[in-house]
């Protein structure tokens, strides 16, 4: 199968590892209702220090976003991904708060991150280690990314899987993709699907080791002439899915 020029790649690069409301609606935003969709957020670890919550674009802070994109930029450089497709990325649903509620926070999807204390009180600042992004890709309340894409399943698809590089092997992967899945089910979602590079097997077996099916591979061009920055980039990507 080959994938037109439109499609992009998602940015997962935590490949070095590691009742359902159906209805519309900005499911990021805070809620003192104990929903089961904020539930399945409420995955922290062990330790204190660290936190798993929902990004919320109403109380975003510029260094929030600075280090969503620090985090992808790093990671997207130490695999060498395309510059072209780095700066694309940088350039449309992580460009700032209002492009990441746009893609993330519409309808069922959400934006996850895991952070740490910086010091030893609660009013310190937080260091962003981990991130993932759930967007809906249903006919029902979500908007495809592709227009020669078109998804008529109702899933969502995970996008931005990044963890720190000092925070690697440590299992926090498994943790995001746990609150992944708690919250597409609770959401009403048949399932996750997802898009990495073919060339992360690292990844692959962490995202097949966590339930998703290996459904084969798609030729991928960086630009729509083909090129990235006048040299040929055709890739192959690989397509998983985690049907519930």
């Amino acid at each position: 199968m080959t994938a037109s020029a439109a499609t992009e790649i998602p940015a997962d690069v935590e490949q070095i590892v590691g009742s359902a409301d159906k209805t519309s609606g900005d499911s990021c935003k805070p809620s003192t209702d104990p929903t089961p969709s904020r539930k399945a957020i409420d995955a922290s670890d062990d330790s204190p220090s660290f936190a798993i919550r929902q990004f919320d674009p109403s109380s975003s802070p510029p260094s929030e976003m600075s280090q969503i994109r620090d985090l992808f930029k790093v990671g997207m450089n130490s695999v060498n991904a395309p510059s072209s497709y780095i700066e694309r990325s940088l350039s449309s649903d992580i460009k700032d708060v209002d492009s990441m509620a746009d893609t993330y926070c519409k309808g069922r999807g959400t934006f996850i991150l895991m952070d740490k204390a910086c010091g030893d009180d609660s009013s310190s600042s937080r260091e962003i280690v981990g991130m993932v992004g759930l967007q809906d890709a249903s006919p029902q309340t979500g908007a495809c990314r592709h227009d020669k894409d078109i998804e008529t399943r109702n899933v969502c698809e995970l996008r931005r899987m990044s963890i720190h590089s000092s925070y690697r092997r440590c299992g926090f992967g498994a943790k995001l993709i746990d609150s992944c899945v708690r919250h597409a089910k609770s959401m009403g979602f048949d399932g996750i699907k997802l898009y990495t590079g073919s060339w992360m097997t690292a990844a692959i077996e962490f995202y097949v080791k966590m339930g998703f099916r290996d459904m084969g591979r798609i030729e991928y061009k960086a630009d729509d002439d083909g090129t990235d920055g006048g040299r040929s980039c055709a890739v192959v990507i690989a397509h998983l899915e985690m049907m519930f």
